[in-house]
């Protein structure tokens, strides 16, 4: 009876040890979160300042530190021993490394997902297609089949003679040409918006503390973030800087442009939609535009909230699509009404923006 009531012991404590969702290990500090999940701490608030404060398995939920809710385990944690001030610092780094690790471990997880839902759609596309090109064959092969038997007709039958108003009917069917002058108004906004420029430009002289190619060489970076994009599709294609701010939009092969703020060193914003790598990104105090190598782009405002909040949010616009070829540039003119696309094929598309508007198509 008391070997059975020591085995009870030992299984009630056992069962109240929590198993991390982000590791899959023991935690030794568990935390719950408002959607059921139990973590480690120092786990998820790392993951919480990557993701922007964002639910790692419920992206659209908002998840705190002070939402997070401490557990107690009954298992008692083993004190290591002490150990001279060189081995803690190398436990502390290794310690590091794991939780880097196991964090790398689950956006991997993550993107296998987002992977394999993106061959299954791929692989029902092909099938699609395989199909329509089917059909497409036996309908020209048909049409072939008629085409001989209907050439021999034809070739019995005299040539008609030729009508005089042929030449007529070609001067009424002739096309005019399409025309691509920019309008009145908007010209009239540029002309205006470029003599401002020019008196301000030709007055200004050049500062006394302009700094020097001495200075400029002894420049070390300020900041340095390495993990900014998805690590299934690393890198930074384009870079540009948001006027008067701290921002940073840094466009990426991982189909996202992402605004990071360097004031609070955290990501405030993930722009999707793209469906191919951000080749060119180019903003101002109000809009963000986005150029893609699926030959779109596509413009966000900038929302700054109020004084009380420093938060900023970043609103869908529009999008336009440049036939013939992948976005090559993006540019916003000087007034900020106005879009600039260029493709790869040599096609540039002139757009005006409405940035008091939420709505599609402007």
């Amino acid at each position: 009876t008391r070997r059975h009531n020591i085995l009870s012991s030992k299984q009630n404590t056992m069962s109240t040890a929590f198993t991390c969702a982000l590791s899959g290990q023991t935690c030794t500090t568990p935390v719950a979160s408002p959607s059921g999940q139990i973590y480690e701490r120092r786990l998820i608030l790392t993951k919480l300042t990557e993701n922007n404060n964002t639910d790692p398995f419920q992206p659209n939920l908002t998840l705190t530190e002070d939402q997070l809710i401490s557990l107690e385990s009954n298992a008692s944690p083993i004190t290591p021993p002490a150990r001279a001030p060189t081995v803690s610092s190398l436990l502390d780094v290794l310690q590091k490394e794991h939780d880097a690790l196991l964090l790398e471990l689950f956006d991997a997880r993550q993107a296998l997902e987002e992977t394999r839902r993106e061959l299954s759609q791929a692989l029902y596309q092909n099938d699609a297609a395989v199909r329509v090109i089917s059909r497409l064959v036996m309908e020209r092969d048909a049409a072939h089949a008629k085409l001989q038997n209907i050439a021999p007709q034809q070739a019995l039958t005299p040539a008609p003679q030729p009508m005089e108003v042929e030449v007529e009917t070609e001067a009424e069917v002739k096309e005019e040409p399409q025309s691509n002058k920019i309008g009145e108004a908007d010209m009239s906004i540029m002309v205006e918006t470029w003599k401002k420029l020019s008196k301000t430009r030709k007055k200004r002289a050049v500062a006394a503390d302009y700094p020097q190619f001495d200075t400029i060489s002894t420049f070390a970076p300020a900041d340095t973030k390495s993990n900014l994009h998805k690590t299934n599709k690393p890198g930074s294609t384009c870079l540009t800087a948001v006027p008067k701010t701290k921002l940073v939009v840094s466009g990426g092969n991982d189909k996202i442009a992402v605004v990071y703020d360097g004031a609070s060193q955290t990501v405030v914003g993930k722009l999707s939609g793209h469906s191919k790598a951000v080749t060119s990104v180019d903003a101002t105090e109000e809009l963000i535009v986005t150029g893609s190598a699926d030959g779109s782009a596509r413009c966000y405002r900038v929302q700054h909230a109020s004084s009380d909040d420093s938060g900023v949010s970043f609103d869908y616009i529009g999008s336009v699509d440049v036939d013939g070829g992948a976005c090559a540039g993006v540019c916003i003119h000087p007034t900020g009404k106005y879009v600039i696309v260029a493709s790869s094929v040599g096609k540039i598309v002139f757009c005006r923006v409405n940035i008091s508007s939420s709505s599609n198509g402007d």
